[in-house]
């Protein structure tokens, strides 16, 4: 019997490609914070240093690191430059287990806007750089795969809102961006967190319907015949496929995290819940 395992961390649940399926059997995992993983390793983000800021006050600095499941060996991916000292996280490895996404706020200083965050890829050991998003006063972040391409989040600044995109992991015309760049769920509404299922045929993710209540959506990959997923007034996110695609977990607040699975054939679904 095959060990089905799913892993939660504070922000939501994520599920490692070492599972080959969520159906009898679910091992309950709750670490602090790890975003993505494969067989070997862990791949997360936490604080990696503490800067001043000004006279007496400090921040914590996030970056990317793995940690080998074998021997716990523990890897630090990405480093700010030196007087730039700005966060990095969300890291998504590819399904190919070959590439990793990640947002990083190392460019905040060169827009002039302190929430600008952008999308790079990387080898796993963190090599190879690649920045595929460059706009000055744009907020892209959640990057993650979708086949060979990425789907992220991106912040409309001329509508104050959160808009779902594709594009590509190649800049064949040089010009700062992924190629086939283009928005695949954009409404009145904020749109967030997505997942590309492991087919690529689907996509999950979060829609802020009002305030406090987000519910989790399910659609085409091209955004086309939406359906709604979740019903309570809650706020929902994190939306995460189970190899299989048959499973989808997710994390609502009702006052207090609670960790969910959703079957999407029959809407059969499991109430988890990690504390910390």
């Amino acid at each position: 019997m095959s060990l089905r395992i799913l892993i939660f961390d504070k922000g939501g649940p994520f599920l490692p490609q070492l599972n080959d399926h969520l159906l009898s059997i679910v091992a309950v995992i709750c670490l602090s914070i790890p975003t993505s993983a494969s067989a070997e390793s862990l791949y997360y983000n936490r604080v990696s240093q503490v800067v001043e800021v000004s006279s007496g006050k400090f921040r914590d600095v996030y970056d990317v690191f793995s940690t080998l499941a074998s021997n716990g060996f523990t890897l630090r991916l990405t480093e700010a430059t030196q007087g730039k000292e700005f966060d990095s996280g969300n890291a998504r490895i590819s399904l190919d287990l070959s590439k990793i996404a990640f947002d990083t706020f190392r460019h905040r200083e060169d827009s002039g806007n302190d929430n600008t965050s952008e999308i790079y890829i990387m080898n796993l050991d963190g090599s190879h750089q690649t920045r595929l998003t460059a706009n000055d006063a744009i907020d892209d972040a959640f990057p993650t795969w979708c086949n060979a391409d990425i789907i992220f989040s991106r912040y409309e600044s001329d509508t104050n809102q959160f808009d779902i995109y594709r594009m590509s992991t190649t800049d064949a015309d040089m010009d700062g961006n992924g190629d086939n760049l283009a928005p695949i769920i954009q409404t009145t509404a904020d749109e967030f967190d997505p997942a590309c299922s492991p087919d690529g045929r689907k996509i999950a993710f979060a829609r802020t319907v009002a305030a406090g209540d987000s519910k989790i959506i399910v659609s085409n990959a091209d955004g086309s015949d939406p359906v709604v997923l979740t019903s309570s007034t809650a706020i929902c996110n994190t939306p995460r496929w189970s190899p299989d695609g048959q499973w989808i977990a997710y994390s609502c607040d009702h006052h207090a995290p609670i960790q969910h699975l959703r079957d999407i054939s029959n809407a059969a679904s499991r109430r988890l819940s990690c504390r910390w």
